[in-house]
């Protein structure tokens, strides 16, 4: 009996892998956006770049857009 080969292209997980790596990505993206605000509000010297990361990440972290209800 021969097998045959499957794809996983149209499989609900490679869809939600997909979306994920996207989300984490935007994710990122925003990160890095933020970060970069930072170091250029406290004024572009370098040696505060971990800093800068840190007080994004907990500042994305904490952010919570608001929703109007209609």
């Amino acid at each position: 009996m021969e097998r045959q080969a499957t794809t996983r292209q149209g499989s609900p997980r490679l869809a939600t892998k997909k979306l994920k790596a996207e989300q984490l990505t935007i994710q990122e993206n925003g990160l890095r956006q933020r970060a970069y605000q930072i170091y250029l509000n406290r004024g572009p010297n370098p040696g505060s770049e971990i800093g800068d990361w840190l007080q994004a990440e907990r500042e994305l972290k904490t952010y919570q857009p608001k929703v109007s209800a209609r």
